[in-house]
């Protein structure tokens, strides 16, 4: 529906930065491997990468609070509530 489209349409504008986030973080990760490991610039590229991926991260929340502040509160609500992480119950130690 119409929330989809609003968070597809967010997702593909901010495609060349999450793309950009992944080719960094992956080039950072193939530096571990070099004969001579930079670890300030391995990690300066995950710095990078978190930086572009949470940019785009934040843009396509946006989107979702732009579309959802235009629709009636109970759905507002109901959006809200899908949206909120969910409990996961404890782990027994293994």
């Amino acid at each position: 529906g119409a929330f989809a489209a609003a968070v597809a349409r967010a997702t593909h504008d901010q495609r060349p930065n999450i793309l950009a986030g992944r080719d960094l973080r992956d080039q950072a990760w193939s530096a571990l491997g070099a004969p001579t490991a930079d670890a300030a610039r391995i990690k300066e590229k995950l710095a990078q990468a978190r930086t572009l991926e949470f940019a785009a991260r934040g843009r396509i929340e946006d989107a979702v609070v732009d579309f959802a502040a235009g629709l009636p509160q109970a759905q507002r609500a109901g959006v809200g509530q899908e949206l909120r992480p969910q409990a996961k119950p404890a782990q027994p130690p293994r």
